[in-house]
C-alpha cells in the first residue's frame, strides 16, 4: 500500500517547516542552558559592611503623605527598640553561658585536687 496524496502534501509541509527552522532544538537547548548568570541587582547584592539607613528627601503635599511618614519613622522606631531588646537580650544568655562555664571550670578544678584525696 502506497502513502496517500493528503499523507505526501502533510509530509512535504513537514520538510519545508524543518527547512525554513534550520536551527535544532538541541542547539536551542544548550544555547539556553550555557548562558552566562547575570549579576544579581543592587538591592539585593549583600555587602560585608552594615549599610547605614539612605536619607531621603520626601515630598510632602497631602496629609496622607505626613501620616504616612509619621506612620513609617514611628515603625523605624519601634524596630530598632526591638533590636536593641534583643540585642541586650542576647548580651545576658551569652553572659549567663560564660558564667556557668567559668564555674564548670573551677568545680572540675575542685573536684581534681578533692578525688585524689579520695581515694587514699
Amino acid at each position: 500500500m502506497g502513502k496517500s496524496k493528503i499523507d505526501k502534501e502533510n509530509a512535504n509541509v513537514a520538510n519545508e517547516e524543518h527547512k525554513a527552522n534550520p536551527t535544532p532544538p538541541i542547539l536551542k537547548l544548550q544555547s539556553f542552558f550555557n548562558q552566562k548568570p547575570q549579576a544579581a541587582p543592587l538591592e539585593t547584592r549583600e555587602t560585608p559592611q552594615k549599610q547605614k539607613p539612605a536619607e531621603r528627601e520626601l515630598n510632602l503635599q497631602s496629609t496622607t503623605d505626613f501620616l504616612l511618614a509619621a506612620i513609617l519613622e514611628e515603625l523605624q522606631k519601634q524596630n530598632m527598640l526591638l533590636l536593641m531588646k534583643q540585642m541586650a537580650k542576647q548580651a545576658k544568655e551569652e553572659a549567663k553561658e560564660q558564667a556557668a562555664a567559668e564555674e564548670q571550670a573551677r568545680d572540675d578544678e575542685r573536684f581534681a585536687g578533692i578525688s585524689s584525696s579520695m581515694y587514699l
